[in-house]
C-alpha cells in the first residue's frame, strides 16, 4: 500500500507520462509507424518499468521512454553547470 507520498508521486508521473503522449501527438510523432525497434531487457526491469510509468503496453513504453528523451529541455544538465557562477558573497535571503 502507497503512503500519501507515493500517491502524490505516482500521480505526478502519470500526469508527465500523459503530457509526453500529447507532446508526441502533437509534434506528429505517433502517426505512420513504420520504423521496428526490437531488443532483449531483463523481464523484472520491464516489469517494473511499466508499473511505474503505467504504459498499457510495451509500445506505449517505448514511446513514453522516446518520448522522454525528445521531451528533454536540458535542465538538469545546465543546472549542474551553473554550479559556482553565483558569487558566494551574494546576499540569497528575501
Amino acid at each position: 500500500m502507497e503512503d500519501k507520498k507515493g500517491l502524490e508521486q505516482r500521480a505526478q508521473r502519470m500526469k508527465r507520462n500523459a503530457a509526453i503522449l500529447e507532446l508526441l501527438k502533437r509534434l506528429g510523432l505517433t502517426a505512420d509507424k513504420t520504423e521496428t525497434l526490437s531488443g532483449q531487457v531483463n523481464p523484472m526491469l520491464l516489469k517494473l518499468a511499466r508499473q511505474k510509468s503505467g504504459a498499457l503496453s510495451n509500445n506505449q513504453l517505448l514511446e513514453l521512454a522516446l518520448g522522454n528523451l525528445v521531451a528533454d529541455d536540458g535542465f538538469p544538465l545546465a543546472f549542474m553547470r551553473s554550479r559556482g557562477s553565483v558569487a558566494p558573497d551574494i546576499d540569497l535571503e528575501l
